[in-house]
Order: C-alpha cells, then sequence, then structure tokens
C-alpha cells in the first residue's frame, strides 16, 4: 500500500515500491501457506536491502487498522494508528478530545522525555542531552511514582500483584500523558468554560472521565495473572488512578481525605 510522501507504508517487498518477487516455478503461490513464505522471504530481502541504505525518515511502520501507538526512539517518531481513534463527533469536545486523545499522544511523548528518550538525540542518534541533575531529578520523581503502584491488586486478582519495576516506564509515561493533556486543555479554555456542565458534568470532570473511559478494559483472571509477570504495561485501573496525582482532579470532584481516589498533596508527583 502506498500512501504520498511523507506517510509511505513499510513495504514487505524486495524493493520500494517494486512489487512483489517475480513467481517461479517452485513457488506454491496458490496457497495461503505458499503466499505466507513468499511474504516471509520478501521481508527478509527488504530488511536486508535497508542495511545499506539510508534511514527513511518518512516511512509509516505499522498498519493503519492496528489499534495501537507507539513511539520509535530510533527514529525519535510517534504514530497514531487510525483504529485508535474514534469518529470526528468525539472530537467536538475539547474536553474529551484532549482528555482522551490528547493525552494518548501525551503517553509516547512521555517515552522520548523518559531516562530511556534521554540517551536519544531529535534524530534518534544515540547521544546522552540530559544533565547530571536532570537525570537525578528525574529518577527520584519516577520512584516515587513506582512506589504509588508497586503491590496494588487488580480487579478479581487476590494473589498477584503489580510489580512496580516492571511496568515503571509505562506508568511514568501515563502520568507525563496526564500532565501534557491537562495543561493542553487549560491552556485552550477558560476556567468558565472548564466549569460549565454538559450532561452534568463539568469541562473538567469530562476530561478526566474521557481519559478514564480511554483506558477501559477487562481480562480474563488468567490473562491478568500472566500479564503481571510478563506485561510492562499495569493494568488499565492503574493507568486510570495515575489521575490522583493531579490536583486539578481533586478540584473537579472535590475529593478529600477518606475518598477512595484521594492523595495527600505532598504525595503528589508532577514529573515535569
Amino acid at each position: 500500500m502506498r500512501r504520498p510522501r511523507s506517510t509511505r507504508w513499510c513495504s514487505t517487498s524486495g524493493g520500494r515500491g517494486s512489487g512483489p518477487p517475480p513467481r517461479t516455478s517452485t513457488s506454491p503461490t496458490r496457497t495461503w501457506s505458499g503466499r505466507f513464505e513468499r511474504r516471509r522471504v520478501a521481508s527478509r530481502i527488504a530488511r536486508g536491502t535497508r542495511l545499506l541504505a539510508p534511514v527513511d525518515r518518512e516511512e509509516w511502520g505499522p498498519a493503519p487498522t492496528t489499534v495501537n501507538c507507539l513511539y520509535n526512539p530510533m527514529l525519535n517518531q510517534l504514530t497514531v494508528e487510525g483504529a485508535s481513534l474514534a469518529a470526528p463527533s468525539a472530537f467536538e469536545d475539547p474536553a474529551v478530545l484532549l482528555g482522551r486523545y490528547g493525552s494518548i499522544i501525551g503517553h509516547e511523548l512521555g517515552h522520548a522525555l523518559d531516562s530511556r528518550g534521554s540517551q536519544r538525540d531529535e534524530l534518534g542518534r544515540v547521544r546522552d542531552w540530559w544533565s547530571a541533575d536532570d537525570r537525578a531529578a528525574f529518577e527520584e520523581r519516577a520512584a516515587r511514582v513506582v512506589a504509588d503502584v508497586d503491590g496494588c491488586h487488580p480487579r478479581g486478582i487476590e494473589d498477584a500483584v503489580v510489580d512496580g519495576r516492571l511496568v515503571g516506564f509505562e506508568v511514568v509515561a501515563e502520568l507525563v500523558s496526564y500532565q501534557i493533556a491537562w495543561d493542553t486543555y487549560a491552556s485552550m479554555t477558560t476556567a468558565d468554560e472548564r466549569a460549565t456542565p454538559v450532561d452534568g458534568f463539568t469541562g473538567a470532570q469530562r476530561f478526566f472521565l474521557a481519559k478514564t473511559y480511554g483506558r477501559r478494559g477487562i481480562d480474563r483472571p488468567e490473562t491478568a495473572r500472566a500479564r503481571l509477570h510478563g506485561d510492562v504495561h499495569p493494568p488499565f485501573e492503574v493507568f486510570a488512578n495515575l489521575a490522583r496525582h493531579l490536583d486539578a482532579f481533586h478540584e473537579a470532584f472535590a475529593t478529600r481525605p477518606g475518598d477512595g481516589m484521594w492523595l495527600d498533596p505532598e504525595d503528589r508527583v508532577r514529573v515535569y
């Protein structure tokens, strides 16, 4: 599949836009297994060809049907695939736009701004661009976020807990996403607009609800238990509950000590 320059899809052919390798009398191209084998071999050839070519910074790797977003540190590239987005009507409310989709972009930016991202420059080259003070400050704040989620019990799982060290990079990126998205929303709106209710919820409340709805998900107990031991992403409720680190969340919902989402102000972490 080809797109205009600057959004060119990754090809599994033997070269750029050259089409698949020619058929031979020994290629079982009329079977699914044969087609799979041809594409696998063509993909290996294409990867080998790229090793000798200049870096293509205009290529878009993931398929448009992928339900995911990612950050590629080797290209300093952030991608949001179309299948991750909702209908255009979802973008009419700035609170929903920034709460759900702005935070997706913010999460991937968080990876570019963490201690791993600090090891690559704007072109993805291996260069450390942090000072020693920058790194020490980040590590101290990241450790507090890790400690906050470490030992959490996912819903329905009582015999396993979240390993904060395993999910550390992801929860820090998620907290950064909250902060980037909220700061952007606050800069785009007035205090009166954020306080105006729509369907019973103020703009600030809609922002956090949109963020939470965007992290909805449920796993069977067996899957949830396995993910706790091998997935660098924590259960979705851990992501959603990071909202308690934002003063704006507590102001929006008027939380107070004793509430389930309450976090003492001195324990709230702002990474940046």
